[in-house]
């Protein structure tokens, strides 16, 4: 049987899709190289992680984190992070920080070692390490690019079928669309 996600890094994802550990790479730049192709499919979400349950009910505008202290946790390349983040601030959200992948776990599972009050990122598909962590969406069109990557020569003739299938569901406005795929 196969299994159906692993995580890998920048650098193994290449090596997953040639060794067969995998079918589909998601990533933010894609794979690059003569064997495989690669497509873009819509920026995933990005929600506000807090230490405590917010006040707000359903979702974060950008005023909220006026008076908090945030982060951003980057998890794109820090050129993307950055432009990410002043657009937080440009729209009314005061002044962040950007905070590492490791950093925004270890604040997660640790929250009373920093003075970090919540934090901007992408939501983990599972995220039952700490259940002190809630995620609220943020309400700004601002996310990271998704990229999706295969084999060109790969055996099972309907990946780029699949790959439209999710472009179209996480283009989808209506309620089923995005939320579920990106919670």
């Amino acid at each position: 049987s196969r299994i159906p996600l692993v995580e890998v890094n920048g650098d193994e994802g290449r090596w997953a899709l040639e060794a067969g550990a995998c079918d589909l790479v998601f990533s933010v730049d894609g794979t690059t190289g003569r064997r495989f192709e690669s497509r873009d499919l819509p920026p995933l979400k990005l929600d506000v992680a807090y230490e405590r349950s917010p006040q707000c009910e359903s979702k974060v505008v950008p005023t909220d984190l006026a008076d908090l202290k945030w982060s951003l946790a980057t998890f794109a390349k820090t050129s993307l992070a950055l432009d990410t983040l002043k657009k937080i601030e440009s729209s009314g959200g005061g002044s962040g920080k950007l905070c590492s992948q490791h950093q925004f776990l270890s604040w997660a599972e640790d929250s009373d070692s920093d003075e970090t009050e919540a934090v901007v990122c992408i939501r983990p598909a599972s995220f039952s390490r700490s259940p002190r962590v809630s995620f609220l969406p943020l309400d700004l069109n601002a996310g990271y690019p998704l990229c999706v990557s295969y084999l060109r020569q790969h055996p099972y003739e309907f990946l780029p079928s699949i790959v439209d299938q999710m472009n179209r569901a996480l283009n989808d406005p209506s309620p089923h669309g995005s939320g579920p795929l990106l919670s």
